[in-house]
Parts: structure tokens; sequence; C-alpha cells
């Protein structure tokens, strides 16, 4: 009976949003705004847009905004929330206007989106990647792929996770070179279903299945394929 919607409120257009929160303990027929009275001071423009539970203490939502990037952070079931901008050691913004967040345990998560307005229009769609909470953030745009809308974990052990944009990345929580071989495996067994799927769907368009080498150690993910779409 218990549910949670992110989002905006505040105008009619996206540079007057501010964002909301809103959980129900009775299957929707009542809203409380999780963001009411608390403190934070956020900027116009800007509003929720992905949730993420891990538990029933810890979650995150990322916040979509034109010109920033932050997530909300919760440890406490979302009774009470704090803001953590997307910046790097020196407390440089390093993204902008996110979309996709997703966090394998407190410490350790991604976040990805249309990125920095480049000349001509197009954008940079950069992700980012943080091992100590949110306290700073690295470029992982060759780890999790560009212009990140969303991410999956699978539940059980080892974790198996799935970051889905221009590309869709499979990696797990690999610790063992046995562990490594199934995971490579695995990978080749992905790339074939998503290659029979999109030549079903297309035979028009260019495609492409890659396998990756190891992450940098600072992430505890290994990844396996990238299938482009």
């Amino acid at each position: 009976m218990h549910g949670w919607v992110v989002g905006g409120r505040g105008g009619l257009s996206y540079d007057r949003l501010k964002p909301v929160i809103l959980r129900t303990e009775d299957g929707g027929a009542t809203w409380e705004d999780r963001l009411q009275n608390s403190g934070i001071e956020f900027p116009r423009g800007e509003w929720g847009w992905k949730i993420q539970f891990l538990n029933d203490r810890l979650g995150f939502v990322s916040l979509e905004n034109f010109a920033g990037a932050a997530i909300l952070k919760t440890i406490d079931g979302g009774r009470t929330w704090q803001r953590i901008e997307i910046k790097d050691l020196q407390g440089k913004r390093i993204n902008i206007d996110l979309e996709g967040i997703g966090f394998l345990n407190e410490m350790t998560g991604w976040v990805g989106g249309h990125g920095f307005r480049l000349p001509g229009g197009l954008r940079t769609e950069t992700s980012s990647g943080t091992t100590d909470g949110g306290l700073s953030w690295f470029e992982a745009t060759n780890e999790v792929g560009k212009d990140i809308n969303r991410f999956r974990f699978t539940g059980k052990e080892p974790i198996v996770a799935y970051a889905s944009g221009n590309t869709v990345y499979q990696c797990v929580a690999a610790a063992s070179a046995v562990e490594e071989r199934a995971l490579a495996s695995s990978a080749r067994s992905f790339a074939a279903t998503i290659e029979r799927e999109r030549s079903r769907r297309s035979r028009t368009r260019s495609r492409s299945a890659r396998m990756f080498p190891r992450v940098p150690s600072s992430s505890p993910f290994q990844f396996g394929i990238s299938a482009s779409f």
C-alpha cells in the first residue's frame, strides 16, 4: 500500500519548478510531500526524475536541471533528505541535466543523462560515478555508457546491473577468476540476444556489441557488454 512519486511543482514551465517527493501509505488515496519543510534551498528549474531505494532506509533521487546536477539521498526511509551536487574532488561541476541514477550500496553509485550542451546543439551525454557516497564524483562515461536514462540491479549475489541509454551495459560484482569467466560467457550470451532482437526489429541500421575490459579499481563492478542502439 505504500509507494513513492517524484517530480516538480511551482509553475507551468521547467524553469519555475522545484522538486517534490511524494509518499503514500494508503495505496495512493493520500500523499505527503517529504520535501516540504525540509530546509533544503532548491534552485528553480530543478525537479525529481528517478527514485531508487536499496532497502527500507537507504534511497536516492536524481534531480534533473538544465544548468546543474545533483541528487537527493536519504538514510532514514525518506523522512529526511540531503541534496548532493555532482562535483569532483576540486569542487568542479562535472555533469548537468541528469536522468538515470543507480547505487550498488550507500557508497558506490552512478548517474547519467544528457550532460553539457556543445556547439551545434549536441550533448556530452556524460555519466558520473562515486565511491564515497557522493562526496566526490568522477567521469564514468566509459564505464556505463552515454545518455543513461535508467539503471537496474538484480537482488541476489552476485549482483548484476544494467545501464540503459544510447547503449545497454551489463556488469557484475565479480570477485574471482571463476566469476570473471562466467561474466564473459554471460556477456557473450547477452550480446547474441541483443543482436538477434535488433536484427529482428530492423535489418537496415548498423549495430554492434563489444566486450569491455576491467574497470578502474575504484569500482567494484566488472563490465561485460555494451550493445549499441
